[in-house]
């Protein structure tokens, strides 16, 4: 090497790159390059930097704000790069696209706007990345039958066992943990997971026996990502402020009810997700934010959390937010969307009035938030439609509570052009619901909530076209089958909602079976509890005599429609 590098100034440059891999290859190295001033620099050096998964650094420092953007950094685990102007979700979006492009992966399914939600490989191919996962020592498991290879890995996945896994990897390099049906968790495996594993970036508690954090946690200064979902966690210690490097807290289903003032200091997060377990009563799902909490200028999705007057202030620092949900007091409408509407990036708002009542808003006097808008939840009694809603030509999903005429609000949403979801819980309205040929060309979920006194639906030919999924109920005095319901015919999902005595009328109709032979799935609810829902199917009502169908009623204490 030493008389190769006296002829690097005569060297081409696509053999000098060639020379500095082959040097690199079976070495673990850190390059550091000072002061860097052009964009075009990193473009030459970046081929010359094997990846060779020995642990190598490479520093780069520099003055030029165009080159630290331009640079790719990753993020919680560092898979994916990204930059300023997509976020790294979008990216892997990207990627996963690009492996089922390549029937590397399947689509199990998907979300109404086109997302993958469930995917799968296939045999052969999982046998492969079982078998690399092994070979790399990528992630392991503790319910493998070697432990010995733990101090090799930087993820584990503690499944069950849990006693041995400390002693195995109490010499290991661990970055990621990740914790399944796990029965018991002993306090010193916190403890120890805190003082020893300094490195570690992602910790992932979901649905883990968890009621408190050690003080220590503070400690894990390149944590990015915490997920304490579904825990007993009331409380997070004051040393989470220590945690600079944080993006994304999950909180989710936590029975946390308020937030020390030490959450400001965590100037890297992203993502902070709340919502409580109690649904009860005209405050639910509310976390008081702290004061100061507008220097979390990073933000891009604060969830269920209860804003006040003077939180409102703050929320005008929080520019860089896609994704808000928010409960309010009906006073403070006005101002939260005076402020939304100059949010350049925002996709999703979910408001609720603080109310024990039915106040009816006016929102063709609030400002209108940004076209980007994809999803709309107004958890508030409106009587006319604003006209801007209308407008959102990017809206997906589309969730109201509406005072008044049905027909005149769905004359004017029909024609939103990427309408996916539309969920429209009223009050005070027409006796018939009409659906017109031509409206709704995209829609794909409607649920009709509320209906008390709704007596007749009827669906053109041509209507709602691309429907999948119909949601209906209560209503009471729906006595007939909604007349066109065989013209969607791409309806694969058909929903009665708490009304069995009514749903059963209808199945005893002889034209039944004729009208909804192309529905493959069809419900009826019958109960409702917290997060759970519980149904019968058709094909099981339908074959319930009258006598039987009585006493299935008093089984269930059916007490609806």
């Amino acid at each position: 090497m030493g008389s190769a590098l006296l002829e690097v100034d005569t060297m081409e440059k696509r053999d000098l790159i060639m020379m500095l891999r082959e040097h690199l290859k079976d070495k673990c190295y850190m390059i550091v390059f000072e002061d860097v001033w052009k964009i075009e620099f990193w473009k030459d050096v970046e081929h010359a930097l094997l990846g060779n998964n020995q642990n190598s650094r490479v520093v780069l420092t520099t003055r030029n704000k165009a080159v630290a953007e331009f640079v790719p950094f990753s993020m919680a685990e560092g898979f994916v790069q990204s930059n300023n102007h997509l976020q790294s979700k979008h990216f892997v979006e990207e990627y996963l696209e690009e492996l089922i492009d390549r029937n590397l992966v399947q689509v199990l399914e998907r979300t109404e706007s086109g997302r993958v939600r469930f995917c799968r490989v296939h045999d052969m191919m999982y046998e492969i990345i079982h078998r690399k996962r092994e070979e790399c020592y990528f992630c392991l498991f503790s319910n493998e039958r070697d432990l010995n290879h733990f101090c090799k890995t930087w993820r584990i996945s503690i499944q069950e066992r849990i006693d041995e896994v400390l002693e195995s990897i109490k010499n290991s390099k661990i970055r990621s943990v990740f914790l399944f049906d796990v029965g018991k968790l002993p306090k010193s495996f916190m403890t120890t997971l805190v003082t020893t594993f300094k490195l570690i970036k992602v910790l992932d508690f979901e649905n883990a026996p968890v009621d408190s954090l050690p003080n220590g946690v503070g400690k894990l200064f390149h944590l990015h990502y915490l997920s304490l979902k579904n825990t007993k966690v009331k409380e997070l210690p004051k040393s989470i402020n220590m945690l600079i490097n944080l993006e994304t807290l999950n909180l989710k289903w936590t029975p946390m009810l308020e937030f020390s003032i030490e959450i400001k200091n965590l100037k890297q997060l992203q993502s902070l997700i709340f919502q409580q377990i109690n649904d009860e009563g005209p405050c639910h799902n509310l976390v008081k934010i702290p004061k100061g909490f507008g220097a979390l200028t990073e933000l891009q999705s604060l969830l269920k959390v209860h804003i006040h007057s003077e939180a409102l202030k703050e929320l005008k620092m929080l520019t860089q937010l896609r994704k808000l949900r928010v409960n309010l007091v009906y006073r403070d409408v006005w101002d939260l969307f005076a402020i939304v509407e100059n949010m350049e990036n925002f996709e999703r708002l979910s408001v609720r009035l603080l109310t024990s009542g039915k106040e009816i808003v006016d929102l063709e006097s609030v400002a209108s938030p940004p076209q980007c808008l994809e999803r709309l939840d107004l958890g508030m009694y409106i009587k006319k439609l604003p006209i801007w809603i209308s407008e959102l030509q990017n809206l997906i999903r589309l969730e109201l509570i509406l005072v008044g005429s049905t027909n005149d609000l769905m004359r004017d949403l029909q024609a939103l052009p990427n309408l996916l979801v539309f969920i429209l819980t009223v009050r005070d309205y027409d006796e018939e619901l009409h659906f017109k040929e031509g409206w709704f060309p995209k829609l794909q979920v409607l649920c009709l909530y509320e209906f008390i006194e709704l007596k007749r639906m009827v669906i053109e030919k041509g209507a709602m076209p691309s429907l999948t999924e119909l949601q209906i109920g209560s209503c009471p005095l729906l006595k007939d089958i909604p007349t066109g319901i065989e013209h969607l015919r791409n309806l694969k999902t058909l929903l009665f909602d708490m009304m069995l005595k009514t749903v059963y009328c209808m199945i005893k109709d002889d034209n039944w079976e004729k009208l909804t032979n192309h529905i493959s799935e069809i419900r009826a609810s019958y109960n409702e509890t917290p997060r759970r829902y519980n149904f019968f199917k058709i094909t099981f009502l339908s074959s319930l005599s009258a006598e039987d169908f009585e006493q299935l009623l008093k089984d269930i204490n059916y007490k609806y429609y």
